[in-house]
């Protein structure tokens, strides 16, 4: 039978760790990131570039032999060898929760964020990804580089959020192209904001476990201010998204973070409708507390 948990309501402690960002879109995406005081920024690359501006902590990575180090099988490689790789995981310590940021499809965001979830495996974190897929537009050689190291993600990270760049087109059809990225950006931070708000250490030993499930995660959002159930009409809104193209009785896991002014029993009746929405799925709930008649909803849905 399908979890339904309710985050924060066991031991205080929350987990500590790194937002890594790999390559030019993910050093970019570090800047969308908000505050979090538990996870600090990484901004790994292999020159210096104008996305790591600002960023305190970072890390050049060789492109050279890069997707060869990438593609090694695990199991293989028991030890960190690359000098890279050495730096990266002293640079790292002994987090509880690594979240590794990248565009799919570029020889450093492909490549190098395998390898960042390689290294934090090794020093023991909990480890998830949150990558932007090519436009189709971008050509055949970025959609091929950017599916070969999802595959490679897939068989690491203990979770993946995937933001297919063409959803882009349906939330703003009319956005130049070079904004796309700084909107995309913008959502991509989304799953570091929501786990860092919500998440305990044993809530996130069960959501880890419930992730290893899933191939892909998707993320949609909505938000609502009508006098009636605002959350019923946010959390509609969250099940529309772009982003999650998939039947939802195919979802094997979900984590629903609920921000606004609402009761207990408000969130109880929020957490069985997406239980009941998502019936196969383990279904992990957190509520913030925000002063306003202004609901927002924001969903992860993993698919197998």
């Amino acid at each position: 039978m399908p979890l339904l948990h309710h985050c924060g309501s066991g031991e205080p402690n929350h987990p500590i760790g790194y937002v890594v960002g790999c390559g030019g879109a993910g050093c970019h995406a570090l800047h969308s990131v908000p505050h979090l005081s538990r996870f600090e920024p990484v901004a790994v690359n292999d020159l210096p570039h104008p996305s790591m501006a600002g960023i305190p902590k970072r890390l050049m990575i060789s492109k050279e032999g890069l997707r060869g180090l990438a593609e090694v099988d695990d199991s293989v490689l028991r030890e960190l060898r690359s000098e890279g790789e050495k730096r990266l995981a002293d640079l790292l310590g002994r987090p509880d929760l690594v979240f590794v940021v990248a565009g799919l499809g570029g020889e450093m965001g492909s490549w190098a964020s395998n390898v960042a979830v390689r290294v934090a495996r090794r020093i023991g974190a909990a480890t998830f990804a949150v990558v932007n897929l090519p436009f189709s537009a971008e050509g055949p050689g970025r959609q091929a580089n950017a599916r070969e190291a999802l595959k490679l993600l897939q068989t690491r990270a203990d979770g993946i959020a995937t933001f297919p760049n063409e959803a882009m087109s349906k939330i703003a059809p009319n956005l130049p192209f070079g904004k796309a990225f700084e909107v995309l950006g913008h959502f991509m931070a989304q799953p570091m904001a929501m786990v860092s708000a919500v998440l305990t250490l044993s809530d996130l030993s069960l959501l880890r476990r419930s992730l290893r499930r899933a191939g892909e995660i998707r993320f949609g959002a909505g938000e609502s201010s009508v006098l009636d159930h605002p959350e019923t009409l946010a959390l509609e809104e969250a099940f529309r998204s772009p982003w999650i193209d998939r039947p939802l009785e195919r979802s094997t896991v979900a984590l629903l973070v609920v921000e606004g002014d609402l009761g207990p029993r408000q969130v109880e009746g929020l957490a069985a409708t997406c239980a009941t929405r998502l019936p196969a799925a383990d279904v992990f709930v957190g509520a913030v507390h925000r002063e306003g008649r202004e609901v927002s909803v924001r969903l992860l849905a993993g698919f197998v």
